[in-house]
This record gives C-alpha cells, sequence and structure tokens, in this order.
C-alpha cells in the first residue's frame, strides 16, 4: 500500500427542476419580498365547504368521531396482543367484545345507583337551596367580621369572641 494522498472528487452537482425553485412573485410584490399564496375568497370558499359538508352530514360526526377515538386508544392494546402471536382481527374482536361487556356491566351496575343519587339529590334540592341563600344572605356579616379581624389585628380563637355582645332584650 502506498501513503500517497489521494486528491477528493466531489460528485458532479444534479441540476435542480424548475419546479423545485421558488414561487414566481409578480413585481410589486418582489420589491415587499411576499410570496403569492391562496386568495382570500378561496379560503373562503374552503370555510364554506367545510362548513356546508358538516352540516349536511352532522348525523355521521359523533359515531364517525367515536370510532375514530376508539380505534385510537384501542390500538395500542391490539399491538399488544398481536405480540403474542395473535391475528389483528382476531384480537379486535376480541377487544371490541370486552369493550362491549364493559359498558354493558356498567350500564347495569353503574346506572342504578345513579340514578339514585340524582332521585336523592332532586329530593333534597329545596333543602340545599335553602341552605345557600341563607349562606349568601349571612355572607356580607362574616365578611364584616373577618374584616374587623383583620382591622384589629388580634388573633381571636373565634369570630363570636369578637362580636359585640347583644342584649337578650332586642325588639
Amino acid at each position: 500500500m502506498s501513503d500517497a494522498i489521494l486528491p477528493q472528487v466531489s460528485p458532479p452537482a444534479l441540476p435542480v427542476p424548475a419546479a423545485a425553485t421558488a414561487p414566481a412573485l409578480i413585481p410589486a410584490q418582489a420589491a415587499r419580498g411576499v410570496a403569492t399564496g391562496p386568495s382570500p375568497l378561496a379560503w373562503l370558499a374552503v370555510i364554506a365547504a367545510v362548513i356546508g359538508l358538516g352540516y349536511l352530514l352532522h348525523g355521521l360526526v359523533i359515531p364517525i368521531a367515536l370510532a375514530a377515538l376508539l380505534a385510537y386508544f384501542l390500538n395500542p392494546l391490539v399491538v399488544w396482543i398481536q405480540g403474542f402471536g395473535v391475528r389483528r382481527t382476531v384480537s379486535v374482536t376480541a377487544l371490541f367484545t370486552a369493550f362491549a361487556l364493559l359498558v354493558v356491566l356498567l350500564a347495569t351496575v353503574v346506572a342504578p345507583r345513579f340514578r339514585a343519587e340524582i332521585v336523592a339529590l332532586w329530593s333534597n334540592l329545596p333543602g340545599l337551596a335553602h341552605t345557600l341563600e341563607v349562606g349568601i344572605d349571612g355572607a356580607p356579616f362574616a365578611l364584616r367580621d373577618v374584616i374587623a379581624i383583620a382591622a384589629r389585628g388580634t388573633r381571636a380563637r373565634s369570630l363570636a369572641e369578637l362580636r359585640p355582645h347583644r342584649s337578650s332584650c332586642q325588639p
């Protein structure tokens, strides 16, 4: 082997196609350095088309969105099951069956309890509203007491110690 240094040869430069170059600029825009793009009217047409398509297919939006979310979130489980040598169709069918059973189980176990809680809330609603009303009506007085404590700089054990004593014969 010879220790001679070989000259470095660079590969020939490839020609750049005309389509890969920067877009042509209108002379007035070239002076400002602004490239052309879609006109505002084109954007308005695209937005109108999307809204119109959404209106026409509004009945399909929720099922398609749910299917997409389900596929997105269950895909890692499908890939994990495929790691055990199970075919994708079998793993997807098993996962959707398990998911359906889970929904049915939740509907039969959780729904009655949820209904009972809603009925209890509905029956206690007048009392809760009264408690809230009393609390809101008493808020200015409680706020006055807190401001009085802060103004005095004292550390009382309770608000009752700071309230003025009221006589027992109030009108």
